[in-house]
Parts: C-alpha cells; sequence; structure tokens
C-alpha cells in the first residue's frame, strides 16, 4: 500500500490536493492544519521553502498542487480523474482533423 502525508494549511492550494486525495478514495495521513506547520522541520524536510501544500508518496517529497494532485491521480488510474494519455492524444487527432477559419473584423 501507498503511503501519503500531505502537509497542509487551509489558506493555500492544499484544499485540492486534500479533495483529490478523497476523490480517489486513498488512505493518507494530514500534517498541519494550523499556521504553526509554515515554520515547521517536518515541512522544511520536504520543501525547503516551507511552502504548502507538500506531500511524500512513499517518502519521496513532491510540492506544487498540480503536481501533487496529478501524482495521486495517477495512483488509481480506474477512477478517472485525469485523462488517460490514449483519450488526449485522440482528442487532439480530433481537433486536429478540422480546419480553423479566422474572420477578421471590417475596418472602419
Amino acid at each position: 500500500m501507498t503511503k501519503i502525508t500531505l502537509y497542509e494549511y487551509a489558506p493555500t492550494r492544499s484544499a485540492r490536493c486534500h479533495w483529490t486525495l478523497l476523490e480517489a478514495g486513498l488512505a493518507f495521513e494530514s500534517v498541519g492544519g494550523s499556521p504553526e506547520i509554515l515554520g515547521s522541520e517536518d515541512l522544511a524536510a520536504v520543501h525547503s521553502l516551507r511552502k504548502l501544500p507538500a506531500a511524500r508518496i512513499d517518502g519521496k517529497p513532491l510540492f506544487e498542487s498540480a503536481a501533487i494532485s496529478t501524482a495521486f491521480a495517477d495512483l488509481v488510474p480506474e477512477q478517472g480523474l485525469i485523462a488517460s494519455k490514449h483519450s488526449v492524444r485522440t482528442a487532439s487527432s480530433a481537433i486536429s482533423d478540422h480546419h480553423v477559419t479566422v474572420q477578421t473584423a471590417p475596418s472602419i
């Protein structure tokens, strides 16, 4: 089982990481929840600038909310939280098959 620790505090973007974990149904440990986390050595061990959110996935540090949420979603591809590589290729192929005409406004 994957061990996940989320370092979080409400006024940061950690809410999106927390939400992703809940949607994914993944078990995790939450560290923080108060301003004291910002100055903690626990957080400094994960992110040298002590910024939130931060996470550890099986002991490996990760930060930036989009990267963290994507990593969580990648752990449960069957949940469909992000597009698969196949569906992204299909969508981009469909877009490139259509021609776009750009019209400009007449000059006055």
